[in-house]
Formats: C-alpha cells, structure tokens, sequence
C-alpha cells in the first residue's frame, strides 16, 4: 500500500508569525552597528568621495570611473551604487547612521524577495521561511550588510532577485512583467557585474522547470543588455581585469578558484574564524596541490549530487546547488580582481545553499510525519546560533581598532592589517604603539613604500630627520613615482638649508603630479630663499591656477615682481 506523506507545513498564521519574527529579529541582530563608523574603503568610495556630494555629477556616475573613488585605480563600474550614496548624502550627509540604515532596509528588502521567490518556485510556505531565516541571520552576511561599501552587492541583489520574480510570473514576452524583469535585470548589472549570471539561472530554470511555451521566451533583451553593459564598462574602466592573474596565469588563477569555492562552502556550513581581509589567501598554482584535489574531489561532489537530484525530480535541490556555483563565476578570477575571496562575494550565491539547505530539511520533516517537532526544534537551535554568531560578528563592525584588530588576530601574516591598525593609533597620536606596529609590518614585508612613507612622517614629526630621510628613501625605491615621497624629501632637504637638493626633489614630484599644490608653494619659497625670484614668483602663478583663491601665492607673487623690479 502507498504512504501518502503530508508536507511539512504549519498553518498559514503561524507561516506570517514566523515571517515577522524573521524580520524583526534582522532588524535586532543588526541594530548594534548602525551606530558603527565609516571604516577601511569607506575612506575612498564615501567619506572623500566629492562625486557623491552633488547631484550635477550624477551623469558621470555612468561616463567616468574617476567618481567611484576620491583616490585609487578602482577598475570597476557600478554607477547605480553611486546614485545611491548621492541619495543617502542628500538625506543624511555624512552620518554613518544613515548609511547603515539603507544598508539594513535594503537587506530586509532582500530577505523578503527572497522568500518570495522561493514561494514562487516551490509553491510551499515553509520553505520560503527557513530559506529566509538561514539568509537573514546568517554571519557571513555581515560584510555585506554591516559594511556601507557593501551596498553594490545588496543592491544587485534586490535587483536580481526582482527580475528572476518577475520573469518567473510572465515567461511570455508579451507580458509587463517580462519586461519588468528585463529592466531589473538591467539594474542589476548597472549596479556590479555579479548580476551576468543571471541569464544563466533563468536557463537553468527553464530547464528545470519546463512549461508547454516555453518557446515563447526570448532571451534576446538580456543579451543585449550585457552588451550594452560591457560596452560602457569597456569605455569607462579602460580595460576587462582589474589586475593581473594571481599567481601570474590563468591556471594559477583557476586551480585558486577550486579552493576558493570550498573555503565559502565551509564558511556557510561552518561560519568561524570570520575575517574582512583574505589577503593571505594561498594561491595554488598546480593541480597536484592536495589542497586543489581535495576541493576538485568536493565540487565534483556537490555537482554530482545536483544531477542526481534532477535526474530523481528533486529539480529545486539542483538548481540550488548550479545557483551556488553558477553566481560564484563573476569573483571566480577567470577574469582577474584585485581580491581573491570576500565574504560579500557570497551574498547572492549563498541563497543557492540556503534555498537547498531549506528544501533538505522540509523534505525531512515530511517524512518524518509525527517526529516533526524534531525538524522545529532543530531550526530553531540553527536560528539562535547563527542570530547570536551575527550579533557577536556585528561587534566588529563597530570600532575600527576592532575592526582591524580581528583581522591581524585571525591573518597574523596580514601586513595590510597591521598597517591599517597602526594608521589608526598614530591617527589618534598614539606614536610609540603605531611605530611598533608599522615595524611589525615591515617585518613581514619590508618592500611596502606606504608603511616606510608613514613612518618617516611619524620620525618627521618627532624631529628625527635622519630616521625620516631612511625611511623616506626607503618608500621612494619601491614606489619612484610617488609624489607625495618627493615632496616630504625636499622638505627635509629644506630644512637642513640644502636647497639644491629640495629642489630637485620638488621638481620629482612635481614631474610626477604637476598639480601638486604643497609641492609648488614650497619650491616658490625655496626659489625665494635663493632671490631667484623670477622662478619663484613662476611657481606660485602656477599655483593660483589651480587654487585661484590662494591669497599667500598672491601676496608672494606681489613681492618676488617688486624684489625683481628694485634688482
């Protein structure tokens, strides 16, 4: 006789309990670090980045890779994560708060999407809830959500889950919603280059779930916007990479990936030791590596289990698990980036797992019948582990001696840890502590002009001029083109009254920033010091043109023509 197996599934009034206890409790696991500052790329992207504070610049959001950063060669091109930040400037100006706050509405907004979404595909209640739930509460979102850098990725997250809704209720292309998900599609994309994979997933779903006109759906409109995109990003960015290949190949480049893929499978089914800097990352650079076979033995694994599963009819179980891998590709380095792994890289393939993840256990629950308890049980002890995990993680997030503290703790041969935590103790003049550790970075790597740079400043300022020079010298043999070096030489040249030499170093650093204003006030005034007052007053003209309103240039200019004139 057949034994009918009931599905898993408490009633609907309970469903929308749990649904606003999902969100709710988002809301308090995350609620800590909304009072959290702008910390590390922050800097760059936000808090020194004038493109963000005026609405006339927005068009060149879309035209310049220049409004991205205040400084750095970000080769990226996310223009929509940029109108957002102007919309949080607008709002809130320059308090963290506010930034925060859209960072953790947006990820509500993509947890509830993503129940959605499942409901769509599965057309069972439960599922979607401890889909959800795993999503939400989950600690390896952290990054994403607790990090206001994050924003691209929870924006083309709610993009992307948007349109793969939308398609999924209007497979026909006469359909609005087909069309819907063709512009969220568009949005996606214009908000970071993860969203490619989504004409992938709908392929995949396709498959998966068949239905009788299916030939009445074109993929044409999706195309055509990643073409569309890829032009813009060629022109903006200027190139394809962002760097060269870890490891200096393609193959080094993939066979890291392998590894790579299987560390984000242990930080989603084990999520410790959390880190915001996997600088260390080793990368692999051949396949006998039993790092690389191990990983290459459990990809082979997983894609095995997800052709079985669609050959047994379990289709979202499969899918689940192409998700995962399928969304990994755009940060997989087979087109080089300047990171290895992120736990952000993991925001939208991780709902892959946590979709499988839910399917696997409402499958259990059902055929447990009466032992259901179990599976709640158990879903609730899951919950209030990684809800807690998250809390503890959010703490992190908080403080940026933390902040940069965990990752030193957790990545000892992290150099640019140490660095960082050493900028922010002399930051807050706490000398002796940042001079240790800049040396405990250059102990792990002693070619790092940055940290000889700061450091010279830090002797500079304690009147050390011969440690200065030293350390100076040092940072200009590993970056020559550095201005900014130049520029702190010739002043110690200055100083010592060698003024042949200050000028020399002036005039490096001007070579290499014609623009730089320190650099041709003090060469003026060194010209001065000479009575070379022709070439003096020279050098502050050049100034006034690019600080028109620099009244001591103008002064200056004044007295080198009368000093010239009296002969």
């Amino acid at each position: 006789m057949r034994i009918l197996i009931k599905p898993f599934a408490p009633p609907s009034f309970k469903i929308n309990l749990l649904f606003l206890f999902v969100i709710l409790g988002t809301f308090y696991i995350y609620s800590g670090v909304l009072t959290g500052p702008f910390i590390w790329d922050d800097e760059h992207f936000v808090l020194r980045n004038p493109s963000i504070r005026s609405i006339e610049k927005l068009p060149e959001y879309f035209t310049s890779k220049e409004t991205y950063a205040m400084e750095g060669d970000f080769a990226i091109y996310r223009p929509l994560r940029n109108v957002s930040y102007l919309i949080d400037y607008i709002l809130f100006g320059l308090n963290p708060l506010g930034f925060h706050a859209v960072n953790l509405l947006l990820h509500i907004q993509n947890i509830v999407l993503m129940a959605y979404l499942v409901k769509l595909m599965t057309g069972r209640n439960f599922i979607p809830i401890v889909a959800a739930t795993l999503f939400a509460f989950h600690p390896v979102q952290t990054e994403a959500v607790s990090w206001i850098k994050g924003r691209d990725d929870l924006i083309c997250t709610f993009f992307y889950l948007a349109s793969l809704a939308l398609y999924i209720k209007g497979r026909d292309k006469k359909s609005y919603l087909y069309w819907g998900s063709v512009i969220s599609f568009a949005l996606a994309l214009f908000s970071k280059e993860a969203a490619l994979t989504l004409p992938l997933i709908i392929l995949l779903y396709n498959l998966h779930f068949p239905k009788k006109d299916d030939t009445k759906t074109s993929y044409h409109p999706y195309m055509y916007i990643i073409l569309l995109y890829l032009l813009f990003r060629t022109i903006v960015v200027g190139r394809v990479g962002q760097t060269d290949y870890w490891g200096g190949s393609f193959i080094s480049a993939f066979y890291t990936n392998w590894t790579g893929m299987v560390y984000y499978l242990k930080l989603l089914f084990f999520p410790v030791n959390l880190c915001a800097d996997y600088l260390m990352f080793p990368v692999r650079t051949t396949l006998f590596d039993p790092y690389v076979l191990g990983a290459l033995f459990i990809i082979v694994l997983f894609l095995g289990i997800a052709v079985l599963s669609f050959i047994k009819g379990r289709r979202m179980l499969s899918l689940s698990i192409f998700w995962f891998f399928i969304a990994l590709l755009p940060v997989s380095n087979m087109v080089p980036i300047q990171i290895i792994i992120a736990e952000r890289f993991l925001y939208l393939p991780s709902i892959g797992i946590f979709i499988g993840s839910a399917v696997f256990l409402c499958d259990l629950g059902d055929r447990l019948q009466k032992r259901q308890w179990i599976i709640v049980f158990l879903l609730s002890v899951i919950a209030i582990f990684l809800a807690s995990m998250t809390v503890d993680r959010n703490h992190v997030w908080t403080d940026e001696h933390l902040f940069w503290s965990d990752v030193a703790t957790k990545s000892p041969g992290n150099t640019r840890a140490w660095h960082n935590l050493a900028s922010k103790y002399q930051n807050e003049g706490n000398i002796p502590e940042a001079i240790s550790l800049y040396q405990k970075a250059l102990m792990m790597e002693y070619h790092s002009p940055e940290t000889h740079y700061q450091l010279g400043r830090i002797y500079r300022g304690e009147g050390d001029e011969e440690k200065a020079l030293s350390e100076f010298y040092a940072a200009l043999k590993d970056d020559p083109e550095n201005s900014d070096i130049n520029y702190e030489i010739g002043n110690l040249m200055s100083k010592k009254g060698w003024y042949s030499d200050a000028i020399f170093q002036y005039k490096k650093a001007l070579e290499s920033n014609p623009d730089h204003e320190d650099a041709l006030y003090d060469l003026g005034i060194v010209y001065m010091k000479q009575k070379d007052y022709g070439l003096a007053a020279m050098q502050f003209k050049k100034l006034l043109i690019i600080v028109p309103e620099n009244k001591m240039a103008v002064g200056f200019i004044e007295y080198c023509e009368r000093m010239e004139r009296e002969g």
